[in-house]
């Protein structure tokens, strides 16, 4: 739980629950930066963040780390404004005990190779493991071969390094996020229609640009 950087809750609070309540199935959970990112008051989304930011950030990561978390996630997507920075600063806490960083990466198509040696090269560069999250997604727009070939280059280089995929061949998110920012049509070269809403008023159905541009300005 706790992927692409966000966490209902507080995610040691959340692991504090399962252990004294039990669960269905075993639970692994990530601390969320965009969730910790908040709480500092960094809530422009586009802004980067000060220095102090960034060290209370670190400072809380590095708690829900010592509370049970099994590493640090982001949503690099959804908080474009996240910066070298950013990324060194609070991915620094993984480094004490190996743990991991996860990441929604910061584009994908033909954007994604760039947007994966970004978090690529911090993994590298702090000496922590990293995990690409939903690459069926995020190179599946005919990149996959490629990609595969760069993770594996890191690899053989010294980086662990591993993906994560969800079993369909689709991406689910808001239209009010960053993946629906200006220039999304020419990204994944398609029309509005490719979009199925899922909810609301007009769920089950294809989107058309008044739909669009309504739930943009309204949702």
């Amino acid at each position: 739980g706790g992927n692409c950087g966000q966490n209902c809750c507080d995610p040691g609070d959340y692991l504090d629950i399962g252990d004294r309540d039990g669960a269905a199935v075993n639970v692994g959970m990530l601390a969320g930066h965009e969730f910790f990112r908040r709480q500092a008051g960094a809530a422009d989304k586009y802004a980067h963040t000060t220095p102090g930011q960034r060290a209370a950030m670190a400072d809380a990561i590095a708690t829900a780390l010592d509370r049970g978390c099994a590493g640090l996630s982001y949503g690099i997507r959804y908080v474009p404004g996240i910066d070298r920075e950013e990324l060194l600063a609070t991915a620094a806490p993984c480094r004490r005990d190996g743990k991991f960083i996860a990441a929604h990466i910061r584009s994908d198509a033909e954007e994604v190779f760039d947007a994966a040696r970004e978090l690529l090269d911090t993994g590298r560069e702090l000496g922590i493991p990293v995990e690409l999250s939903h690459i069926g997604s995020m190179a599946g727009f005919g990149q996959m071969e490629r990609f595969l070939a760069m993770a594996d280059e890191y690899k053989m280089n010294g980086l662990d390094v591993s993906c994560d995929c969800y079993p369909y061949y689709a991406f689910s998110t808001t239209l009010g996020s960053t993946t629906y920012d200006e220039g999304w049509r020419d990204r994944y070269h398609c029309g509005y229609d490719v979009v199925e809403l899922c909810e609301g008023k007009y769920k089950g159905r294809r989107c058309t640009r008044e739909i669009f541009d309504e739930l943009r300005r309204d949702d």
